[in-house]
């Protein structure tokens, strides 16, 4: 109960510069939840309380006319859904957040007009704000309840906590994401974005992660996404941590594919998330991302996996950089790479070519498995614990230049550094191998070849004096 109520709409003075220009989109507009007559009774982690959808829609809408609008939340509110539009803040404090209710099948935040073709919202900023998106509640639709395609609103678009379509200049700052049915943020066809400090949850109370739990990435980019900075970010998910998808699988009518550049992300955590990097293109370009200082564990099937999906084509990448990458597979592994490759197998035809995507049940720690110019993994340290290897290359993969500085201690000397498959081609590979602090001579060959081909091979540092070709 508060002993006082801040006035609703405070005006700050109009700057010359504001004034000369006569916007509305420069005049502010700064509203307080509870003063506007939003009850904020609901809890951040059981829901429950009053709807306060209408209220905060409201504000929100004056957003409509290009009015600067500044939504301060300072208590928890239940809600089925806001739409923001351009110019807007929505700013948490004291503890405050949304939940969303029961049965709203759509995002807790989304841009009004979302978009494939246009951007349509600019200068939007989400700060301090904890989502919780009650998944277990949104049964959404999809083939079969359960499934790996359920959980989409009724138009097929999958619901996530925060979903920008049509996007220019994004701001999320200390964002937290609890509990969505499917992706943390969905971002598509957008530019100039801005991510600090996300926190990304699946919510679930085991780290076991099933098909029926799939699907719930934390950072999930589709096409026509350009200039993207993140720096901090955690992630517990059952899929991608971090997915940039040129071409990707069908995510309903506002999400298109499309190239994908300029991207910077930096201090990523990992916890026990199913995997940490995923790429893909197909025909689509990717160019000029950079990843780096990535830590935890990870307990599917791969850390980084950069491939052409179940497209025909087999990719149009440019230029990757992924450095400082520090990762180690959980003691115990999630089923859900089991359980998808034994779905898989029940019906080889339908599944033929998901069956290469899932490496037909081995997974590599790192696996590159597209066509790309210029690819570079520097500082990248993880433990082997089996004898599966640790980077692998594809049979579709077509790489002009690959360098590789990899550092892994394996105690049982089981473990592949670096695995070639069949048709896979690599014109230049600059391999720096650092095994068990040096590469002892009673260890297995540093490269597995399995008829792949590799044009030159330039070992940095002491080159070993063994390798297996075959």
């Amino acid at each position: 109960m508060k002993s006082s109520k801040p006035p609703t709409d405070v005006r700050p003075e109009v700057s010359e510069n504001d004034a000369a220009q006569g916007s509305a989109a420069n005049r502010s507009n700064i509203v307080i939840a509870s003063a506007a007559g939003a009850k904020l009774d609901s809890h951040l982690l059981k829901g429950g309380g009053t709807d306060d959808t209408l209220v905060l829609q409201d504000v929100l809408d004056r957003g409509r006319s290009g009015l600067h609008t500044h939504l301060i939340i300072d208590g928890v509110a239940l809600v089925r859904g806001l739409d923001v539009y351009s110019n807007t803040t929505i700013e948490c404090i004291a503890g405050g957040g949304l939940y969303l209710a029961d049965g709203a099948n759509r995002a807790v935040i989304r841009n009004a007009n979302r978009s494939a073709d246009a951007r349509l919202e600019q200068r939007i900023v989400i700060r301090s704000c904890f989502l919780n998106g009650n998944g277990r509640n949104q049964p959404g639709v999809g083939v079969e309840q359960g499934s790996p395609t359920s959980g989409q609103e009724a138009d097929g678009t999958w619901i996530a906590g925060m979903q920008f379509f049509g996007v220019s200049e994004l701001t999320l700052e200390n964002v937290s994401l609890w509990g969505t049915r499917r992706f943390g943020i969905h971002i598509a066809n957008a530019t100039n974005i801005s991510i600090t400090g996300v926190n990304v949850d699946h919510g679930h109370a085991s780290d076991a992660t099933t098909i029926a739990t799939s699907g719930t990435d934390g950072l999930h980019f589709n096409g026509n996404v350009h200039f993207v900075r993140i720096n901090g970010a955690r992630f517990r998910t059952g899929d991608n941590a971090l997915a940039l998808n040129a071409n990707d699988s069908p995510l309903g009518p506002f999400v298109r594919n499309g190239p994908i550049s300029d991207v910077v992300a930096t201090d990523i955590l990992v916890d026990n998330a199913e995997s940490a990097i995923r790429i893909l293109s197909g025909t689509e370009r990717i160019d000029n991302v950079i990843i780096n200082n990535i830590s935890g564990s990870i307990n599917g099937t791969r850390a980084v996996s950069i491939s052409h999906w179940l497209s025909k084509d087999h990719g149009n990448i440019g230029s990757i950089v992924i450095g400082n990458l520090n990762i180690r597979r959980a003691p115990e592994t999630a089923p859900l790479g089991d359980e998808m490759y034994a779905l898989m197998r029940s019906d080889e035809e339908k599944y033929k070519y998901h069956l290469p995507e899932f490496n037909y049940g081995e997974y590599p720690l790192i696996n590159i498995n597209a066509m790309i110019e210029n690819i570079t993994f520097s500082n990248i340290v993880v433990g082997a614990s089996d004898d599966k290897p640790i980077f692998a290359i594809g049979p579709d993969a077509d790489l002009e230049l690959l360098s590789l500085d990899l550092s892994f201690f394996d105690p049982s000397l089981k473990a592949v550094p670096l695995r070639i498959e069949k048709g896979a081609s690599v014109k230049q590979l600059n391999f720096l191998l650092n095994w068990n602090g040096s590469l002892p001579p009673h260890a297995l060959n540093p490269i597995e070849n399995r008829g792949g081909t590799i044009g030159q091979l330039n070992w940095i540092g002491p080159s070993p004096d063994f390798q297996k070709s075959e």
